[in-house]
């Protein structure tokens, strides 16, 4: 079976403002990254800012967000200059060249400002008094398991974040979910409110080769996982068999010890 190559969600430019002294962060999501490498490079003076998961940059206020396993490779900026304006690129090194850029336009802090524009990326916990860290989870155990033909239903839920994630993905291990490739008995319901956004995935009649680790990747942030392991009636039944034989074999034994010390 062929792999996959790289691809992008989209390639265009975004526009993000986000005001001096906050924090932004600029996203850049590939799918099926495999053994190509990302960089960000900054335009027009074609700085390479990172490479893989290294960064050349020798300033404090710049760090890529990415974990194993992530199709997010985010470049975030701390402490905003209004030099830091300009087009920033995310690339991959395929032949033809994956781009996405995104224009950076940093703004002079004004508190009575009433524009109607919202700054979605920018984290703008430095007007907080006691600012809450972002948080991504799922609402389930670390592991789950699952009886084959059952149903499961895993809810991801972004928490204290500034503004919505402008999308969630979803992957069945390193996979991203497909709804045109992907069985039915798929259902995926999404909400987003002002400081909560979640990401509802069930999935019906579930086979065995469906086990997996299932990971919800929101946009503009982190990645949480769970291990969802699906088992026949067969493996429950061995379970239990092994389960009744280790109890048998504990009770003859201490029946044994028993007679023998009387």
């Amino acid at each position: 079976m062929p792999r996959k190559l790289p691809s992008l969600p989209s390639n265009y430019t975004m526009n993000i403002y986000a005001m001096q002294g906050t924090t932004v962060v600029l996203p850049c999501r590939v799918f099926n990254l495999g053994s190509a490498t990302l960089s960000w490079i900054r335009r027009p003076s074609l700085t390479v800012l990172s490479h893989g998961d290294i960064l050349f940059s020798s300033s404090d206020r710049l760090k890529l967000l990415h974990s194993f396993g992530s199709p997010d490779w985010n470049l975030q900026i701390t402490n905003l200059q209004l030099e830091d304006s300009g087009i920033y690129e995310c690339q991959v090194n395929t032949e033809p060249k994956l781009s996405r850029s995104v224009n950076l336009d940093v703004r002079v802090a004004d508190t009575g400002q009433t524009s109607q524009d919202v700054p979605a990326l920018a984290l703008q916990g430095g007007w907080q008094q006691n600012p809450r860290r972002q948080r991504t989870e799922i609402l389930a155990p670390p592991e789950v398991r699952v009886l084959e033909g059952g149903n499961i239903a895993l809810e991801c839920v972004v928490t204290e974040h500034q503004a919505p994630p402008p999308g969630f993905t979803w992957f069945i291990g390193e996979v991203a979910l497909d709804f045109h490739q992907h069985r039915g008995g798929v259902l995926l319901e999404e909400e987003r409110r002002l400081r909560s956004s979640s990401s509802k995935l069930t999935i019906t009649r579930l086979q065995l080769n469906e086990s997996a680790v299932y990971t919800c990747s929101p946009q503009m942030a982190d990645s949480a996982s769970v291990r969802v392991t699906v088992f026949s009636e067969s493996n429950k039944l061995r379970s239990c068999q092994e389960m009744l034989t280790s109890r048998f074999v504990t009770l003859f034994i201490t029946l044994l010890s028993s007679l023998y010390f009387v």
